[in-house]
């Protein structure tokens, strides 16, 4: 038995049906799962500690989990069926193919070290093998490890179609003087047809982790190009586009500025599939039949009425200390978010609500997710289709008898347009904050947002009845949370009531708070151009429009809710028979 180098190793296992002449435009179909493994420390003596590669597998759930995949993520700080052991792996991997068809993308990525093994196949002869170790793996005993021959040949390729494999491989750990840093090398793995692999570097080369990245660099290209930077011109990011940006990346001043001087880390390509997409800018959910309307048709404009005073009477078996009457008598004015529906490019609901809770730490709430609806706007076709579904993190797919449609997206538009509101001031502090766009978590601050429905834990920013996040071609995005229900009579550290909207049986009473930011994302942005100078000055608008919303917590009426707020049931249909 011949044992090569340990190495830090990527492994990602990408396996999509057969789509070699996927058009730039064209659906992704089918299901998108994805199972992601990092391990840190290990168990068994030999094996030198790594410090990125659990948020390298953390990090790209977290993308794909954006862009629609179901998720699994094992790691090796876990414990129970979560951590990274070699049966938990398999087993994991067996169950994500079970109920795959060629029509499918399954997604398996393994962060760690690597070993390479000369090993006898089934058919008696002696062939190299490279093996992923997980937690509790044994230095130079492959029974102990995960075989990536047994994971792609007899795991992967007997249920799906493609396969896209991702090895970043050789950190730059210790090395063994007498084997040199050769690691997990493509040369001496067999690849079933239909198969590409990129690896990270080339054999004897070595593989760098970035302290201030906090990633490996070969991983931290890969998210770029991930996110959007590998997109062709039309928008969509093949393999192709990856392995292209992903090589000319890592050739960069920057991150060869990263590296070791005189080192370098060049990834190698092997294998080969035809042009197989793996995000589209602007794309279907899986399974979803899209009718999309002309770009002509004019948008509605809707008259908004003005807010009334009512007393709601809430339904509910919960007692509420809180209970009085909402009402908002003064003026209402226009909002003037400044936003024309023909520059908006992307729209995302968040549909959650938060429920206070007494715990001494942690954020004070617990966070209720019912969904997030994602949506972009084909240019191409003038309309607006769907591109994923996600709850607790998971994405939802479409039953077969349901199809999208976009017919509510016009009214949310026309109301953003045209939105009025009544207006109540912030205090100084939260003021200065959100003129820059920032949230801080003084009390001040916290207790003043918590007051109107506004709830901050950690990075995270949750509100008493969700967000809507629009995305605009200028590269602005606005974010626009619903807060608690308007109380003229709210204390300053307060946490305020709220009926569950998913509830049946609670009426869903007008004058609800809205708290109103800008950001900037480069990614919503043409690259086409002076790109610098656009988003240069898309923060230059970003910053005027967080020094006016800044002034004022905004109250708007039961109509305008619930014209800007998408659940499920608003956009999703069954199909006519």
């Amino acid at each position: 038995m011949n044992a090569r180098a340990i190495c830090r190793g990527v492994v990602v296992v990408a396996v999509l049906a057969a789509c070699s002449s996927v058009a730039h435009s064209q659906q992704v179909s089918g299901k998108r799962v994805a199972l992601l493994v990092g391990v840190n420390k290990y168990l068994k003596p030999g094996l030198p500690d790594l410090s990125f590669a659990e948020a390298d597998a953390r990090a790209i759930s977290e993308q794909l989990n954006a862009d629609g995949f179901r998720t699994t993520l094992l790691l090796g700080s876990e414990a129970g069926d979560k951590q990274a052991r070699r049966d938990n792996i398999l087993a994991a991997a067996r169950r994500m193919v079970q109920n795959l068809g060629k029509d499918d993308l399954a997604l398996v990525m393994l962060s760690g070290h690597g070993q390479q093994f000369r090993v006898r196949g089934k058919d008696g002869d002696s062939r190299d093998d490279g093996f992923f170790i997980p937690v509790e793996g044994v230095k130079n005993d492959p029974a102990t490890l995960v075989s990536l021959s047994l994971l792609i040949d007899e795991i992967l390729a007997p249920n799906v179609g493609q396969k896209l494999v991702l090895v970043d491989a050789c950190r730059n750990t210790p090395k063994d003087p007498s084997r040199g840093a050769k690691g997990i090398q493509g040369r001496v793995i067999a690849l079933p047809e239909d198969t590409a692999v990129l690896f990270s570097c080339r054999a004897g080369q070595e593989s760098y982790e970035n302290e201030e990245l906090k990633h490996g660099l070969f991983t931290h290209c890969l998210l770029e190009g991930l996110r959007g930077k590998a997109a062709a011109e039309e928008g969509d990011v093949a393999w192709d586009d990856l392995v292209a940006y992903v090589t000319r990346r890592m050739a960069s001043k920057e991150i060869r500025g990263r590296m070791p001087e005189d080192r370098r880390q060049e990834p190698i390509p092997a294998g080969g599939v035809g042009r197989v997409v793996l995000r589209l800018d602007v794309r279907p959910a899986p399974k979803v039949a899209v009718s999309i309307p002309k770009a002509d048709v004019p948008l509605p404009k809707t008259e908004v009425p003005a807010p009334k005073t009512v007393t709601p009477v809430l339904k509910t078996n919960r007692p509420d200390p809180f209970k009085t009457e909402f009402t908002y008598d003064g003026p209402v004015v226009e909002v003037g978010l400044g936003i024309k529906g023909a520059e908006i490019r992307q729209l995302q609901f968040s549909d959650h609500t938060v429920r206070p809770n007494t715990l001494v730490s942690g954020p004070g709430f617990d966070l209720v997710d019912r969904g997030s609806l994602n949506f972009v706007r084909d240019a191409a076709r003038g309309g607006w289709a769907l591109t994923s579904i996600v709850r607790n993190g998971k994405a939802e797919f479409l039953e077969s008898d349901e199809a999208f449609s976009p017919a509510r997206i016009a009214g949310l538009i026309a109301r953003l347009e045209t939105l009025k509101a009544g207006t109540t001031s912030t205090p100084q502090e939260v003021k200065n904050a959100l003129q820059m766009g920032a949230f801080i978590n003084t009390k001040e601050f916290a207790a003043s947002l918590r007051s109107h429905g506004i709830y901050l834990g950690g990075e995270q920013v949750a509100s008493a009845n969700g967000a809507l996040f629009v995305g605009m071609s200028d590269g602005v995005q606005y974010a626009l949370r619903f807060g608690s229900l308007y109380d003229p009579f709210a204390l300053d550290d307060q946490i305020v009531h709220q009926p569950d909207l998913a509830n049946p049986n609670v009426d869903n009473p007008p004058d609800r708070y809205l708290l109103i930011t800008v950001n900037v994302d480069g990614d919503l942005i043409s690259k086409s151009g002076d790109h610098a100078g656009k988003v240069r000055r898309a923060e230059e608008r970003a910053g005027e429009l967080n020094k006016k919303f800044s002034n004022s917590y905004y109250v708007i009426s039961k109509d305008d809710f619930q014209e800007l707020r998408l659940t499920r049931a608003d956009v999703i249909v069954k199909k006519s028979k």
